[in-house]
């Protein structure tokens, strides 16, 4: 059961009043013989109906409230809600019980949301310490009735073109491969570790690089978060990924002006105003990371998020790719679209040779990611105009659903039935080991001490064969 349906049933069987249920019904449109059970009732409240109308009726502070726990995705506590209901500042700090605090606040949240059926709460149950009623309650806003809501951005301005994207974090970053980055950044470095582009510990890819640059963009503004962030309630968001939020529900050339976005981060990274966020500032550093694209226009500079190599046009193999004398690819780093890096990185070895980034087909890359990129103009082009390409790839094809290839992968033949026997017993994961036809086993390189310990204690003799194709 997940925490939803947990705080769904133990809401309608114990902590909802007959007001309470009265008010559901009529802010949902329905008969009270909606609630002629708690399991009815309880199917009632995760259905569509009367949701959209009921969020109809709710402020614009408090739809962005309703945003915020859809991206905070998880149960919390009523201390979540004072960023739109504040309690007394002098109250607050004067030692009162939690209760006496957040009580005003709980009433509202009442009215204005668990009424209208759109919240769900529950006390949960605390082992730790003695809690009152008040501060044991979590709240959550059920998934189903995520598709309701409106778009965080009221008027977003329609702009056609991809806008201004300051393209040279990215490209400052990828000169790391070839060891000419003017900056040192320990965070996700890139390397090639045996032929493999890599970020970190992981396969280069695009999504990899955004989460570089997303949090470059959220270290630029730690030094003025840390000073915001001393006293951090429940659901604090940073600027960075509320301004991402925000915009990814921009639809095709739609823009919004940085100051528009005010209202949804003083809700998402509640500060009490104790000092004012510069949504300015905050949207110029997005840009400077190439997170974010942006233009002018009426005087303002709108924002939205950056959209890498989406201009066919220039997406032209002849601009960052180069045949050299050794049949490898010459691989621009300063030119080549993010996205294409990543599918050559799925099909290539690479090295430095000269300060410069070369690539050669790797049969056994090929033929795990080919069906995916086969047809894209990258690989036309490859075929082309590189010999040694087109060659892996007409193996790869002449192979494809005949021979498995494995990297690392051994592979040896038990006659002995008491032996494989033996065998089946220390390894029974599928995952460490699978038996074939014809008494072979196969298990990658890392199982291999073992399995010959384990021959060698019960008497028997390892012969090796090497194939090489």
């Amino acid at each position: 059961m997940t925490d939803t349906q947990k705080i769904l049933a133990k809401m309608c069987q114990s902590e909802l009043v007959k007001a309470d249920i009265r008010a559901i019904c009529k802010n949902r449109g329905v008969s009270s013989k909606k609630a002629s059970s708690p399991r009815v009732f309880e199917k009632f409240l995760l259905s569509d109906t009367g949701v959209a109308e009921a969020i109809g009726t709710l402020s614009r502070e408090e739809i962005i409230l309703l945003h915020l726990l859809k991206f905070t995705d998880k149960p919390v506590n009523v201390s979540f809600f004072e960023r739109i209901y504040r309690p007394d500042e002098g109250a607050r700090w004067r030692g009162d019980t939690f209760t006496q605090q957040y009580n005003d606040v709980f009433r509202q949240v009442r009215i204005s949301f668990i009424r209208r059926g759109l919240l769900l709460f529950a006390e949960e149950r605390d082992y730790s310490r003695k809690k009152a009623k008040l501060e044991k309650l979590r709240f959550c806003f059920p998934k189903e009735f995520h598709k309701f809501l409106p778009r965080l951005s009221e008027k977003p301005r329609t702009l056609s073109g991809p806008g201004n994207i300051n393209t040279f974090a990215v490209r400052e970053k990828l000169l790391e491969f070839i060891g000419k980055s003017l900056s040192v950044q320990k965070t996700y470095p890139l390397n090639i570790a045996d032929g493999e582009l890599r970020i970190g510990q992981e396969e280069f890819s695009v999504r990899k690089l955004s989460d570089w640059q997303k949090a470059g963009w959220s270290a630029s503004l730690a030094k003025r978060e840390r000073r915001i962030y001393h006293l951090p309630p429940s659901g604090r968001v940073y600027p960075s990924d509320a301004v991402i939020y925000a915009l990814s529900q921009l639809g095709n050339h739609e823009w919004v002006p940085h100051n528009e976005l005010l209202p949804i981060l003083k809700i998402f990274s509640f500060t009490y105003d104790r000092e004012p966020l510069d949504t300015g500032d905050i949207c110029q550093k997005g840009w400077e990371w190439g997170y974010l694209a942006r233009r002018k226009t009426g005087g303002r500079i709108c924002y939205r998020l950056a959209e890498y190599d989406s201009d066919s046009e220039t997406d032209i193999p002849e601009n960052y790719l180069k045949v050299n004398k050794n049949r490898e690819i010459l691989v621009s780093l300063k030119t080549v679209p993010c996205h294409k890096l990543e599918y050559l990185a799925r099909i290539c070895d690479f090295e430095v040779t000269n300060s410069l980034l070369t690539a050669s087909p790797n049969i056994i890359r090929i033929g795990r990611n080919f069906k995916d990129i086969r047809d894209d103009p990258l690989i036309r082009w490859l075929r082309e105009n590189a010999s040694v390409f087109r060659k892996a790839f007409e193996k790869s094809e002449k192979e494809w659903g005949k021979r498995i290839i494995h990297q690392d992968i051994l592979m040896a033949k038990v006659n002995d039935l008491t032996l494989k026997v033996a065998i089946e017993k220390s390894f029974s994961d599928p995952g460490r080991l699978i038996f074939l036809p014809n008494n072979f086993i196969a298990f990658p390189r890392g199982v291999l001490r073992e399995i010959e310990s384990l021959i060698k204690k019960t008497g028997y003799v390892i012969k090796r064969v090497e194939a090489n194709e």
